[in-house]
């Protein structure tokens, strides 16, 4: 089974999290995206139970400027999405056995968002 999850909330990136020079801050962002994924994942994929079953994970990072990010740079945002998953997709992160992350790339609509592609191998 394949699960696409959509991410449009709000991107911490590496640098934002160094700028942000305080562990509240940085704390209440982190706070922020993995209450914004759990209720975008449910509004998504009404009704789906958390499984068991291993997966694995391919992410594309599309970006609203011509300056793009670095390939790891919403590694921050990355995480958060998957610890909100958790209970909604997945009983525990751990059950990812791959992840391919993607080059950014510049979205037509210049909006940020993080396309998540959650593949449940059959076990």
């Amino acid at each position: 089974m394949i699960y696409e999850f959509v991410y449009d909330g709000p991107i911490l990136t590496a640098n934002r999290m160094r700028q942000m020079n305080n562990r509240l801050h940085v704390a209440a962002a982190i706070r922020e995206i993995k209450e914004h994924a759990a209720l975008l994942f449910r509004a998504q994929h009404k009704g789906v139970k958390p499984v068991s079953s291993r997966f694995a994970v391919e992410i594309w990072d599309e970006c609203k400027t011509a300056s793009l990010r670095d390939i790891d740079a919403v590694a921050p945002t990355i995480k958060a999405v998957y610890d909100a998953l958790q209970g909604a997709l997945y009983e525990d992160d751990k059950q990812i056995e791959t992840a391919t992350l993607h080059r950014p790339y510049k979205s037509a609509d210049k909006t940020n968002r993080i396309v998540f592609r959650f593949e449940v191998y059959d076990d």
